[in-house]
């Protein structure tokens, strides 16, 4: 499964801990808003995705 990850802020351990469990498996990216990066960007990532979670 294709997870694609938005991040408005650096992630606490929490965050950490589950993207680094889905990554077991899956096929995730993470973008981070604070990071930048085109809204072109972020529409394909979404795009491709399976499930998008924003955190």
């Amino acid at each position: 499964m294709k997870i694609l990850y938005i991040l408005k802020s650096k992630p606490d351990e929490i965050a950490s801990r589950l993207i680094e469990a889905q990554r077991k498996g899956n096929d995730v990216t993470v973008m981070e808003i604070f990071a930048g990066f085109s809204a072109v960007e972020l529409l394909e990532s979404v795009e491709k995705a399976d499930k998008v979670i924003c955190w």
